[in-house]
């Protein structure tokens, strides 16, 4: 076998090209089709969350699978991740009250105010 025979099985291709010749222009995007941020998992129990790319959960919320969907939608044209509440304090439940607002005699049980307790009156009769 010479060289003339190798060269007519396999020709060079002095002029070998990418398959790709698309050019940018600026301002143009040209990557492809990404796939979405945020997808909606079934996390059991007939409860669902809201994921990331990297499967990490975002934001806190849990719900149906149709709330779900309008989860993922909402947070893809822009929404910011559900946050939680912050967790209530066993103070901030009880509502102050104050002394002038209570009726001594409309009590039946003692009542603790910012002043002190306040007692039920004696019932007269």
């Amino acid at each position: 076998m010479n060289l003339a025979s190798v060269a007519a099985i396999a020709p060079e291709k002095p002029d070998a090209r990418p398959e790709n010749l698309d050019t940018q222009t600026p301002g143009e995007n040209v990557a492809k089709e990404l796939p979405p941020q945020y997808t909606a998992k079934h996390k059991g129990a007939g409860k669902w969350i809201v994921n990331d790319v990297h499967g990490a959960q975002v934001g806190a919320f849990t719900g149906t699978k149709d709330e779900a969907a309008a989860e993922v939608a909402r947070l893809l044209s822009g929404g910011l991740p559900m946050v939680a509440d912050a967790p209530v304090s066993e103070e901030s439940k009880q509502a102050p009250t104050a002394s002038k607002s209570i009726d001594p005699k409309t009590l039946k049980a003692p009542v603790l105010t910012d002043e002190g307790w306040v007692c039920p009156a004696p019932q007269e009769g």
